[in-house]
């Protein structure tokens, strides 16, 4: 039995016929030269990313992305260090600076010391030659001082033996001798001073 739910639609057998089943299919002009470029294009793709894909897994890709990875650690490796051995570069810098000021400070004290001790120096060289020559005035000094108490005893013997005993000639070589020793005692007090 035939189900009665397909209705067959009767077509006439003719060239018409072939003809207008064709005409339902027929397609655009355009269309018919826009498909064999679409299913180039398509291809195309298709080749393209299949090589694509080889390429991206093939063993020479895969040591490619090692070594550009092994790349990249040793440039963030020298990065780290570049940064610091500039770090260390700028603390060296600074303390150079530094001793560098301070070698100029140095050299500026020692220059001011040079400078005293010249002064100094000069000082003693005068304070020597005042030390000679004072002590070449109490040698003179204590000469005269010698002579005249030599003299002073020759006059005393002479006075003595001349037989002048207790006059008031006496009490007078007393008081002179004390008056000449007073003053050589002053005289070289001011010598020293």
């Amino acid at each position: 039995m035939t189900s009665t739910f397909y209705r067959y639609i009767p077509l006439p057998m003719g060239e018409n016929s072939r003809e207008l089943m064709l005409g339902y299919y027929k397609l655009p002009r355009w269309l018919w030269i826009l498909l064999p470029l679409l299913a180039l294009l398509v291809v195309g793709l298709l080749v393209a990313m299949t090589i694509l894909a080889l390429q991206a897994y093939s063993p020479a890709c895969k040591d490619g992305r090692k070594v550009e990875q092994e790349c990249r650690n040793s440039t963030h490796l020298l990065q780290s260090q570049l940064t610091q051995t500039q770090e260390i570069l700028l603390k060296t810098e600074v303390q150079a600076a530094t001793y560098n000021q301070t070698a100029v400070t140095l050299m500026a004290s020692l220059k001011v010391e040079q400078a005293q001790g010249q002064k100094l120096q000069e000082q003693v060289q005068e304070l020597q030659k005042e030390i000679k020559t004072l002590k070449q005035k109490l040698q003179d000094t204590t000469q005269k001082l010698q002579d005249t108490t030599a003299e002073l005893n020759q006059l005393r013997k002479d006075h003595e033996s001349s037989g002048c005993g207790n006059g008031p000639t006496n009490s007078r070589n007393t008081l002179s001798l004390s008056v000449v020793t007073m003053l050589l005692t002053l005289s070289l007090l001011d010598l020293l001073a």
